[in-house]
């Protein structure tokens, strides 16, 4: 599962379930930089600066801290999106 799949799929994923893809964790990771945010290094694993980062990212975004959804992934991919 990459970012894209998630920003065209309905489910929402559970933060645990991210934590254990490293590789979408680093994709969340890159796409936090991208927007100026620091989850710490790209590296795949899911700690407290990728946790911070990520509820900053929420909280600014106005959704879940504990969960990936579309809109989600589509914010962070900058994908225009309809409600």
């Amino acid at each position: 599962m990459n970012l894209r799949d998630l920003a065209a799929a309905s489910a929402t994923w559970q933060l645990v379930s991210v934590r254990a893809d490293r590789d979408l964790t680093r994709e969340v990771q890159q796409r936090l930089i991208a927007l100026g945010y620091r989850p710490g290094p790209i590296d795949g694993l899911w700690g407290n600066g990728t946790q911070t980062a990520f509820a900053a990212f929420a909280k600014a975004n106005q959704l879940k801290p504990e969960e990936l959804s579309p809109s989600a992934a589509q914010l962070l991919l900058r994908i225009n999106h309809t409600p």
